[in-house]
């Protein structure tokens, strides 16, 4: 009987092993076939081909369940726009045209499902190098103007862009944000963004305020009190050696009839425009990259700019903030998919969880960890998506312009390796630890010379929840610090087998972050 029991206990250890060892080739085999694959939904087609379009959404605007999408179209040559309805198999579904006066061009234009029953639509309109920016609101339904508000900037100014068009609901009123930019001519040309708030009430239209400094983007999350807008200022001299200025910034305002605006980031540099052209640390394609973001009080908001420097060249900037901007999580300029212009991004789900987020440079894709931002995947891309959209029930579609018509794709599963070779780029903390995968402990070790300030080791899991926490003394051996993690969290119970992630900290700043994984 003893011997028996023996060996049962030796075939259950051995059943173990095997398991172990099964689960480790798996995750080797998952990291061999890390890959992004995307296939053809549907297309649809323009009305007209000198169609231009200037905006496109989702949403369910004719109640069956099903978002469908509406495209906002200009057409110069034949001087008409139209708002366009297709469904989710590329059918027309509903058109709405009109054709233009006074040479006023369709910039946006935005279709709201207001009080629960009527659509709106809300479109604005200016011809080339105008100082007047018209806003009106439609019937949607019954093709109605209800009214409309001008906006004339007096000077050398003019409206080159509209941004957006954002209505959120204010004490049961709609406030319609508008994002423009504002060119200024003269010796010195000047273009800066700009917010212009409108209120919807009663069926009347009228002119609340303008905000400077604001109006590049616009983002409001559920979880977060304040509104998120990016700011463009440019400037440049038109003499002899012209010197050109650019900066950007992240305000947050606050959602009321007169809103406050507090500024939370700012980046700035310049550039000299002679043979060869001088740049110091000029910013360019300064945006958000989580779009479509369903956990921003989770992970925070990921950006992106580059910033040309001709001792230093083009330098990259990945950076995350919290999601009350009171810090900066991480910071990281490796890229492996070159320095062109980033066209779209979008938030992910992957194997691993739901804090990825992959963006698009000319054929390229690159999937980033919004935890740590390390590099996970990068390789070509099959489409090129101009912008990258979610449906009501959590799908991604991705928009490709072919010229003649437009492709809308969605992504396959997403499967990446838990091991990435890229997730370790350009650590200078050298934060590793071994053995991982592992079963019982694990070194966690880490090289600095910040002896003197207060280190710490954090274990967190991949609902983003703390596990344990390490405190490093303050000394060192050739600056090596390490510490050892059992397997338990800080009341001293196992924590189960999966993916879990070290954060060091110094003196309370994310400095870095790695995956490890525990098989039990």
């Amino acid at each position: 009987m003893f011997v028996n029991e023996i060996n049962y206990l030796k075939g259950i250890n051995m059943l173990k092993k095997f398991i172990i060892a099964l689960f480790f080739l798996f995750s080797l085999y998952t990291i061999s076939l890390a890959q992004v694959t995307f296939d053809l939904d549907f297309t649809f087609s323009k009305i007209d081909q000198e169609d231009e379009l200037v905006s496109l959404q989702l949403l369910d605007y004719n109640d069956d369940g099903n978002d469908e999408i509406i495209a906002g179209f200009s057409n110069e040559e034949n001087d008409e726009w139209r708002i366009v309805c297709y469904s989710q198999t590329g059918d027309t579904l509903e058109t709405y045209s009109q054709e233009y006066q006074n040479n006023e061009y369709l910039r946006k234009a935005y279709l709201y499902k207001y009080a629960t029953s009527n659509n709106y639509l809300i479109t604005t309109l200016n011809s080339d190098y105008s100082a007047n920016l018209l806003l009106k609101i439609y019937n949607f339904e019954s093709s109605t103007l209800i009214d409309s508000c001008i906006i004339i900037i007096s000077g050398l100014a003019c409206f080159e862009k509209v941004y957006f068009i954002k209505p959120l609901i204010f004490n049961d009123s709609l406030i319609i944000y508008v994002g423009t930019s504002i060119f200024y001519g003269g010796v010195v040309e000047t273009e800066v963004s700009k917010i212009y708030k409108f209120l919807f009430n009663n069926y009347s239209l009228s002119f609340l305020e303008s905000i400077d400094g604001c109006g590049a983007d616009l983002r409001n999350y559920d979880s977060f009190d304040s509104l998120i807008s990016l700011n463009k200022y440019s400037v440049w001299s038109v003499g002899a050696w012209p010197e050109g200025i650019r900066s950007y910034s992240i305000k947050l305002l606050t959602h009321e009839y007169t809103s406050s605006v507090n500024q939370v980031y700012y980046t700035s540099g310049s550039c000299v425009y002679q043979e060869p052209t001088v740049y110091y640390d000029y910013p360019s394609n300064f945006r958000i990259l989580t779009n479509n973001d369903d956990f921003y009080s989770d992970y925070g908001m990921m950006i992106y700019f580059r910033q040309n420097d001709s001792d230093y060249g083009i330098r990259n900037n990945f950076k995350c903030f919290c999601s009350d901007f009171s810090a900066t999580c991480w910071t990281k300029h490796d890229t492996q998919i070159g320095s062109n212009n980033i066209i779209s991004s979008t938030c992910v789900l992957t194997n691993l969880g739901n804090y990825f987020v992959m963006y698009f440079r000319e054929n390229q894709l690159e999937i980033r960890d919004r935890i740590t931002g390390n590099i996970v995947h990068s390789d070509s891309s099959s489409i090129n998506p101009f912008t990258i959209k979610q449906t009501s029930d959590d799908e991604l579609l991705f928009f490709v312009d072919t010229g003649n018509e437009y492709e809308v794709y969605t992504v396959n599963d997403i499967y990446l390796g838990i091991d990435d070779e890229n997730s370790n780029i350009n650590n200078p903390y050298q934060l590793s630890n071994y053995p991982n995968p592992f079963r019982l402990t694990t070194k966690i070790k880490f090289t600095t010379e910040n002896t003197e300030k207060n280190t710490e080791i954090l274990i967190y899991n991949i609902k983003g929840q703390k596990i344990n926490t390490f405190q490093i003394p303050q000394s060192t051996i050739q600056n090596q610090h390490y510490t050892v993690w059992d397997g338990n969290d800080e009341k001293g119970k196992p924590v189960q087998s999966g993916v879990y992630f070290y954060i060091l900290e110094i003196d309370s700043h994310v400095i870095d972050c790695n995956k490890l994984v525990i098989l039990r």
